[in-house]
């Protein structure tokens, strides 16, 4: 991870995006972080889970898509016949909108906006929802209005959110500190998050408007809390 050249106790929100200077700092070292260096282990454990529960992923959108990894890798793992990538700053989604173009994606559609604006103003359901560290960056009123929503959007979450503490590791064991990110215990988001989503595995949720214990595809119901 590369340490970011912003200021601190910078408050403004990720819904609005963050400019090229972001990316440059943060992503210099793409290969090293989450969800990029390691994209195919993240959808090696998706694919196994799904295929263990015989779950077919037929739609799939990636909010707050960055560089455009996960889609990549899930375009390639995923017999996906819609996919959507949701992404409000401009350098990522020209970026991956110039990828597109150059491969003539036909079944990818590419939003430049943030996640609580794609929510308010698109319509259209997903089987499988990408949120990879994104909900650090969005303010306490727009996470409180968007969980619902989502939770009527995509019927499971693939969702990776650092908590204070692992803010915290980040700046003892990598020298990074995010001045973007908001510090949040895991409680607040566990607590925000049940309301509308049911935890049924490492890092996947599980939408309550599509599911409960009786109609859930998942099979082994000890681990749904």
């Amino acid at each position: 991870m590369s340490k970011v050249g912003t200021r601190e106790g910078e408050t403004a929100s990720g819904e609005d995006g963050f400019p090229k200077d972001y990316w440059a700092s943060n992503y210099s070292d793409p290969e090293s972080m989450d969800c990029i260096g390691n994209v195919k282990e993240h959808f090696a454990y998706l694919t196994s889970l799904f295929n263990l529960e015989m779950i077919e992923i037929r739609s799939m959108v990636d909010l707050g898509f960055g560089l455009g990894s996960m889609i990549k890798e899930g375009r390639k793992k995923l017999a996906l016949k819609k996919v959507c990538g949701v992404e409000p700053s401009p350098y990522a989604f020209e970026t991956m909108a110039t990828w597109k173009k150059k491969y003539g994606i036909k079944n990818l559609t590419l939003k430049n906006m943030g996640m609580m604006e794609w929510l308010e103003k698109t319509k259209g359901r997903y089987d499988l929802g990408l949120c990879n560290s994104v909900l650090q960056y969005l303010t306490t009123k727009e996470l409180e209005q968007a969980i619902p929503l989502l939770s009527m959007r995509v019927k499971f979450l693939y969702l990776t959110v650092p908590t204070d503490t692992e803010l915290d590791f980040q700046i003892r064991d990598h020298e990074f500190k995010d001045y973007y990110a908001r510090r949040r215990s895991r409680v607040f988001y566990q607590k925000l998050l049940k309301k509308h989503f049911t935890f049924i595995s490492n890092r996947l949720l599980e939408s309550r408007y599509f599911f409960n214990e009786e109609t859930t595809l998942f099979t082994n119901l000890l681990y749904r809390f």
